[in-house]
């Protein structure tokens, strides 16, 4: 627990590296196991701190492991959330690689990547919009309120970037 608390002090003061040595420690050493609640908060925030760090493969390769393992914790809506917005985050390389392309082939294989990239992005908002929507979620929770527009106007942007403006329009709306 010190060593996690630590890691959010470290991230606060603007040392990622330090916090994201303290977090690996609990994920990595013997102490803890993945059913220790140390171990559980640790993977999520490491997920997280990768997001921040614009990091986003690995940020979706671990918060992906946390939703997977845990599928009902409190943290896996807004983890399943930040997934959501780091392939979309992700998106923006192969569309400056689309626009910088000089070849037709190098343009088609941008496009495939920031597309796939997108629609990941837009499964990962519907998913978490559709559990608070039919999951009853709670509407006087600020966070999970927040959650949901986010969802509905992120929707929206990835629509419209996939160029499925009618769709796009629906989503704002």
């Amino acid at each position: 627990q010190a060593r996690l608390e630590a890691a959010r002090a470290y991230e606060q003061l603007d040392k990622p590296a330090d916090a994201e040595r303290l977090l690996l420690t609990n994920l990595v050493e013997d102490v803890l196991t993945p059913a220790s609640p140390e171990w559980r908060d640790s993977l999520f925030e490491l997920g997280h701190l990768l997001h921040k760090q614009g990091r986003y493969d690995e940020a979706i390769s671990r918060l992906d492991e946390a939703v997977k393992r845990y599928p009902d914790g409190r943290e896996t809506l807004l983890a399943r959330y930040t997934i959501g917005r780091s392939y979309h985050a992700a998106a923006a390389e192969p569309a400056k690689r689309f626009a910088e392309s000089k070849t037709e082939n190098e343009r088609q294989s941008a496009k495939a990547q920031m597309t796939e990239l997108l629609i990941k992005a837009h499964e990962n908002y519907q998913g978490v919009q559709r559990t608070l929507t039919l999951g009853g979620g709670d509407v006087d929770d600020p966070l999970q309120q927040t959650l949901l527009r986010n969802c509905y106007m992120l929707q929206g942007s990835v629509l419209f970037e996939l160029r499925r403006f009618d769709e796009a329009l629906k989503a704002y709306g």
